[in-house]
């Protein structure tokens, strides 16, 4: 009974610190007209006044609802700590118990019983065991005989099976093999090597015959005179070759030295000729262009004097036109500062009211479900935390047999959540009282809890019991007013099934509903030992979709949930009304920015205009300074011209003359020239013919000396042929004579390899031998094993019977133990609980006396409310009366207003009142939401809950 005392210390602190706070923190602030009463107000300070008179009203509202939620919270701590007395003598009636103790005494006497019966047993089991320990260890001597013949067969096998591995069977066999291969491997090469003698011995009869004929075809070539005479034919066709070749290529010289000479006396005379002819045409350009250039020189004169007057005159165009392109430049860089100001302000804006719509649509789907969830009560939370089975046990006719039953909505059902949250209580009462028989407590669990649910409404309509999920343990049902533990646990006795049920030692998890839908409360307990049970069709009902929940976790999350839901709506209708707000925000930055974009389109037109005509005046400019430039380099060109062509048209005159005379003398040069060049064609075709008749004679000599040199070289590669066919036929021979001494090594070296892996074989053979003669020994052996382990099996039987027996004498002596521990506990219980007594009358005489502290404050709250909206209404009406001009700054009617509400003649009459104004009703709506602040507040302040992850956290 602790928990619920400390749950109400907490409320009474809570409360307390809140009736504690000082009164100045509620007081409205102090008005302009009090502090200066003897100045006459302005429109500003009236406006502060008004202001100040609002932010009291606010003030007053927080301190009305912080004192009445410290009065709720203390009628609260005051409830809970009657309960908590009614509960602590409650558990002083249990304690006080003289049939209970009367029961421990007798079984205390009992478990001494108990003990000398075990002690019994002890002393027969010690004998059985001393029989079987002579068996156990003559079986040991028979194991240990067995174990030694095993060994020696074991190292005979080991003896011959190590003589056997020393040979490398696979290795042998491959030697064997491989003898065989390299013996037929010899054979064939010793066969291919008498192939290839055969081959070369016909090869060398064939090169003998080729030299022979090359020796007859040789004779004339081997003849010395014979060659030396074809020699000498040959020198003497180069003589005569060589001396025609001689005059044949000093007639090309000639001709050639006289084509030159004719060809450059002719180029001469072409050049002459033209040097002078254009001499002429040079002389008579000149004079014209002497004419010409005396005409432009003054034609450049005139047009330098009119590109100096363009060029000032565009000189003062272009000065004003970059003043005003200036001016209109800085406008566009103003223009397009305010504009980028603007858009992020816009952006800003808008992005402020994309947040609100958001949020807005997302408090008000909360909102939504919250209206959907909370009618459906358990319903609606099961599928909140997404714990679908317990959801469907309570909706699903195809899941649970009886769900019609179940009237999930209905405010007498289990499923309400008033009921949901009573039967917390209860289960919280049943591990209390596991917990103070040294039972360990227990979980609870969404399935679990539906379950309970639906059985409890079947129960309140029919009256009785129904078990619809099987596989679990069993449940206690009651009906009636009152607790069900009084008739579960206690008013019954030890060993009644309910009682039993309840301090079962291995339950896991417990489920709670109370039903109000039959003539009389129906109250189910159910019990598990398993995290999983099955419905009527063996479908698995999961108990938890989470981690185990303990009774007070699970109840912080159901009032979490429950504080959530019904917040739902207060929190969307603050997100639309910061909606609004942002959206007017986001309307105004816009209307903002199209009055910055039209300043900045306006200002880049009027930048471009005044850019246009400032390029225009450059270009203007640019183009008399170029002309002007352009004159003066024409005149400075024309004069320079005429002075050029006047000296050289003196000079052309006197080249001219050269020219011609030069022309005369190239003419006779060019006739003399050709007239050699003819006789020069004449000496080279004389030698021509000459070097043509040579060749032919030098030819027919080269061919009969080529005759002779082809004889002998023939006769010397046929030689040569013939030697090397005798060296190979050699060669060949001796390749035959070494494959047949290989063929004998290879048949030596397989039959040494068969001889080897015939004793290795032999050996294989007596290894296995030994090795049957082990199999044998080791079957012994594990015969005499067996008959070990048997007899060492038994006497581990007896052993344990024996120590099962020691056990049992330790248990029923702390059997003993216990019972008198239990008796000293209910006596010690007793004095506790009255103990528990005393501390819930102190708690309940301190909640009382804070209630009537939280209740005078709360009075004190409502008239200071009160007093505030009477000045605020004083404040505005004189505000209204200012700025309509029934009054003015130095009117005492204002004061008048501030002081008593009314203005005498500043036409006040027929004003809207407080709750008409725009004003005021802003003020209301700004009161009301830190009223629900300030109450969500202490909500908080009360308890810091623990949500589970499919909750929000509501806004503080």
């Amino acid at each position: 009974m602790k928990k619920p005392m400390k749950i109400a210390g907490t409320a009474l602190i809570a409360a307390v610190g809140l009736s504690a706070l000082p009164t100045q923190a509620f007081a409205a602030p102090t008005l302009l007209s009090e502090s200066s009463a003897s100045q006459q107000p302005t429109l500003a300070e009236l406006q502060q006044r008004v202001a100040e008179a609002a932010a009291a009203v606010a003030a007053a509202e927080e301190r009305v609802s912080r004192a009445s939620t410290a009065a709720d919270l203390m009628r609260d701590a005051h409830g809970t700590a009657l309960a908590d007395l009614a509960a602590a003598e409650a558990a002083l009636r249990e304690v006080n118990d003289e049939d209970a103790i009367a029961d421990a005494t007798a079984a205390a006497a009992a478990a001494a019983d108990s003990l000398a019966a075990a002690k019994d047993a002890e002393t027969q089991a010690a004998a059985d065991l001393q029989a079987q320990v002579a068996v156990h260890e003559a079986s040991q001597t028979a194991l240990s005989q067995a174990a030694t013949a095993l060994k020696a067969a074991e190292e005979d096998a080991q003896a011959k099976q190590a003589q056997a591995d020393t040979h490398d069977y696979a290795a042998l066999e491959s030697a064997t093999q491989a003898a065989t291969q390299a013996e037929n491997d010899a054979t064939a090469a010793h066969a291919d090597a008498t192939d290839a003698l055969t081959a070369k011995q016909a090869e060398a009869v064939a090169a003998k015959e080729a030299l022979e004929k090359a020796e007859k075809d040789a004779v004339d070539a081997t003849d010395p005179d014979k060659y030396a005479q074809a020699e000498a034919a040959v020198a003497a066709a180069n003589k005569v070759l060589q001396e025609a070749n001689a005059t044949h290529s000093d007639a090309k010289n000639v001709h050639q030295a006289a084509t030159t000479a004719h060809t450059d006396a002719k180029d001469a005379r072409d050049t002459a000729v033209a040097n002078e002819t254009a001499s002429q045409a040079e002389v008579d350009r000149l004079k014209v262009a002497v004419e010409t250039s005396s005409t432009a020189v003054a034609s450049a004169t005139t047009e330098q004097a009119a590109a100096t007057t363009a060029k000032n005159d565009a000189q003062t165009v272009k000065t004003a036109a970059d003043s005003a392109d200036a001016t209109a430049q800085q406008e566009k860089t103003a223009a397009a500062t305010a504009l980028g100001a603007a858009q992020q302000k816009s952006d800003d804006a808008e992005s402020a009211r994309l947040a609100a719509v958001a949020e807005e649509a997302r408090l008000k789907h909360l909102a939504e479900e919250a209206d959907r969830l909370l009618p459906m009560g358990a319903a609606g939370y099961f599928e909140n935390r997404g714990a679908t089975d317990a959801l469907r046990v309570l909706t699903d006719s195809t899941f649970t047999l009886n769900q019609s039953y179940v009237k999930v909505g209905n405010d007498n059902s289990a499923t309400s959540l008033d009921n949901f949250k009573q039967s917390l209580e209860y289960l919280k009462e049943a591990n209390s009282i596991r917990q103070l028989r040294g039972v360990p407590t227990v979980n609870v669990s969404d399935a679990y809890m539906a379950i309970a649910m639906a059985n409890a409404d079947y129960a309140a309509t029919e009256g009785k019991a129904v078990m619809q999920f099987s596989n679990y343990g069993t449940e206690n049902l009651a009906f009636g007013s009152g607790s069900p533990f009084n008739e579960w646990y206690y008013d019954a006795q030890d060993g009644a099934i309910p009682k039993t049920i309840l301090l079962q030692q291995d339950l896991r998890f417990m489920g709670f509903a109370i039903s109000g839908l039959g003539p009389q409360p129906a109250y189910v307990n159910t019990f598990y030992t398993t995290d999983s049970v099955t419905n009527h069709t063996g479908t698995p009902v999961t108990s938890r979709t989470t981690a185990p929940f303990t009774v007070e976790d699970y109840e912080e999350d159901l009032d979490s949930y429950i504080y959530d839901q019904i917040w739902a709506g207060v929190r969307h209708e603050e997100s639309a009304d910061a909606l609004m707000l942002a959206t007017q925000a986001a309307t105004a930055a816009a209307s903002e920015l199209t009055a910055a974009e039209k300043r900045h389109t306006d200002a880049i037109a009027a930048a471009e205009l005044t850019a246009s005509a400032k390029q225009e005046a450059d270009e203007a400019f640019n183009a008399a300074s170029t002309a002007l430039t352009n004159a003066d380099d024409a005149l400075a060109a024309a004069q320079s011209a005429h002075t050029q062509n006047t000296t050289d048209l003196a000079t052309a005159e006197a080249e001219l003359e050269d020219n011609q005379a030069l022309a005369a003398t190239a003419v006779e040069t060019e006739k003399s020239a050709a007239a050699h060049l003819a006789s020069a064609n004449a000496a080279v075709t004389d030698a021509e013919a000459a070097v043509v008749a040579a060749q032919q004679k030098k030819t027919t000599a080269d061919v009969a000396l080529a005759a002779l040199d082809n004889a002998l070289e023939n006769l010397q590669q046929a030689q040569d042929a013939s030697d090397a066919a005798q060296q190979a036929e050699e060669i060949a021979q001796g390749a035959v004579d070494a494959a047949l001494a290989d063929l004998n090594d290879a048949r030596a070296a397989r039959e040494a390899a068969e001889a080897a892996e015939a004793s290795a074989l032999a050996d294989l053979a007596a290894a296995e031998a030994a090795q049957a003669a082990l199999l044998d020994a080791q079957d012994a052996h594990r015969d005499a094993v067996a008959a070990e382990a048997a007899a060492s099996e038994k006497r581990d039987e007896l052993k344990a019977a024996a120590d099962a027996a020691t056990a049992a004498v330790t248990v029923a002596q702390e059997a003993q133990d216990a019972a008198a521990d239990t008796l000293d506990r209910l006596l010690a219980a007793v004095a506790e609980a009255e103990e528990r007594v005393a501390e819930a009358q102190a708690a309940l005489d301190k909640a009382a006396d804070a209630l009537d502290a939280a209740e005078q404050e709360l009075a004190a709250a409502n008239q200071a409310l009160k007093d505030a909206r009477e000045a605020y209404e004083r404040a505005l009406a004189a505000l209204e009366a200012f700025e309509e001009g029934s009054v003015t700054p130095k009117d005492p009617a204002v004061d008048d207003l501030i002081t008593n509400g009314t203005g005498g003649d500043a036409g006040t009459a027929g004003k809207p009142g407080l709750a008409n104004t725009g004003s005021a009703a802003t003020l209301s709506i700004a009161i009301g939401t830190a009223s629900a602040l300030a109450l969500a507040g202490a909500g908080v302040t009360l308890a810091a809950r623990r949500r589970s992850t499919q909750h929000s956290v509501p806004s503080e």
